[in-house]
């Protein structure tokens, strides 16, 4: 995995899929298993979001820094009860 940097956010590119910030994780409840690294830091790392699709939903986690999910930057259909912190989201 790697980070890409955009207009309006920092990305994570896997494989052919670009994921974008979509807001900050409150329910650390979700947090699935481990996926992968960032550019290679132990610190920065990647999960699952549990009971979603890592084609559509990943979570991007910091040690000690919080957690933010992100969205494929394809995916248009929502689950209910998110939502984004990012106008550009909407």
């Amino acid at each position: 995995m790697a980070s890409e940097t955009g207009d309006e956010y920092a990305a994570i590119v896997w494989g052919d899929k670009t994921y974008v910030p979509y807001g900050a994780l409150a329910d650390h409840d979700k947090l699935g298993k481990q996926i992968g690294i960032v550019d290679g830091d132990k610190d920065n790392r990647v999960y699952e979001y549990k009971g979603y699709s890592v084609d559509e939903w990943i979570i991007n986690a910091f040690d000690h820094d919080g957690a933010m999910l992100l969205r494929e930057i394809n995916v248009t259909d929502i689950p209910d009860g998110l939502h984004s912190e990012y106008e550009w989201n909407q």
